[in-house]
């Protein structure tokens, strides 16, 4: 299994991923994001740094993910908050930001919230 910035993968957490088979077996079956179909999700949350989500010359994959997504409504958290937005901003969907060490429960907090609002249609409320 390749790692990606492996320049950098002397951390603790890396090391002890390295020596837990079990868990980069359950990785090794995971799908490369360009397979992710929109239709099989509600919401992303995107942990990293997608780069540019509408420029297509500075796309990256999770960045072409988190576009289509947003394309079709979809609400994105992505942490740290460095999103090049230009020129779409978030389209017709909702994109949620987050920095700093306290903002992974307030991100999927905020996420949380926005999918349930999305599934309250308000045709539905009515006697």
């Amino acid at each position: 299994m390749e790692f990606a910035g492996d320049s950098n993968a002397s951390t603790e957490v890396m090391q002890r991923f390295r020596r837990d088979r079990m868990a980069i077996d359950e990785f090794s079956d995971t799908i490369s994001l360009d397979q992710v179909y929109t239709d099989d999700f509600d919401a992303a949350f995107c942990i990293g740094l997608p780069g540019s989500i509408w420029r297509p010359e500075h796309k990256s994959t999770a960045g072409a993910l988190i576009a289509r997504l947003l394309d079709v409504g979809k609400p994105v958290a992505v942490m740290p908050s460095g999103v090049d937005l230009a020129p779409k901003g978030a389209g017709d969907g909702l994109l949620i930001v987050g920095d700093g060490s306290k903002s992974p429960i307030p991100v999927a907090q905020a996420l949380m919230d926005a999918l349930r609002r999305s599934r309250i249609k308000p045709e539905r409320n009515v006697p």
